[in-house]
Formats: structure tokens, sequence, C-alpha cells
């Protein structure tokens, strides 16, 4: 009925608009996880910086070197799992794109057959008054 397309309808907007909504977290999630990695890199070259200063100083300072590459690595590390968190967020918003793109499509095909289905009803209506006045004209005969 079109009271039940008509829910249909407002249901899938909703799912719509929450996708939408999802898709923006995730950019904002996408945009921090791009500034952290820049944040990293910056550490990484600042900490190469540290290093090549400690390597020009004496045998006692070898043990804070170790200290800083360690710490690099851990950077490292942190870096190139920023990266796969990036990769997976973006792989989410594609598909929510992809989910909008159907839902899109769907809403549409909905539209667009309720509107046949508003078409048929009246045409039946027309139909039954036509049918109602014949008979009237029957009976009055």
């Amino acid at each position: 009925s079109s009271h039940d397309l008509n829910k249909q309808h407002m249901s899938l907007l909703g799912s719509y608009e929450t996708v939408l909504a999802k898709c923006k977290m995730l950019r904002q999630k996408i945009a921090e996880s791009k500034a952290g990695i820049l944040y990293s890199q910056e550490q990484c070259i600042q900490l190469q910086l540290e290093m090549s200063i400690l390597s020009r100083q004496n045998g006692t300072l070898v043990k804070a070197a170790l200290q800083k590459m360690r710490e690099r690595a851990a950077i490292a590390r942190e870096v190139q799992g920023i990266h796969a968190e990036l990769s997976q967020l973006e792989a989410v918003e594609h598909t929510a794109e992809q989910q909008i793109q159907q839902d899109h499509k769907r809403l549409t095909y909905l539209a667009t057959h309720f509107q046949e289905l508003k078409q048929d009803k009246l045409e039946y209506e027309k139909e039954a008054e036509k049918i109602l006045r014949d008979i009237d004209r029957a009976g009055h005969s």
C-alpha cells in the first residue's frame, strides 16, 4: 500500500542519513590519521637530526643514541600502524559511499513506483465512478 511505501521511503531516508553521518565521521578520522602521520614523520626527521649530533659526540653518549634509535623504530612502527588504519578507514568509506549510491537508486526506484501506483489508483477511481454512473443510469431506465 502507499502507506507501506511511505514508511519504506522514510526508513531508507533515515538509513541514508545514518550512512552519510558515518561517512562524515570516517572522513574526520582519516583527516586526523593523516595529521598524525605527518606529525610522526616530523618526529622521525627530528630524531634523525639528534642522532647525527650524538654520533659526533663521545662514546658515553652511545647509550642515549641507542635509546633514540629504539624510539625512532617505535615511531616508525606507529606510522606503519596509522597507515594500515588509514587504508582500512578508506576502504570502509568506499564501502559506505557504494551503500549510499545503492540506497539512492532504491529510493529513486521507490519514488517512481509510488508515483505509478498513485496514477493507477486515480485511474481505478475514475473507472469505478464511471461504472457506478452506468449502474445508476441502468437502474433509472
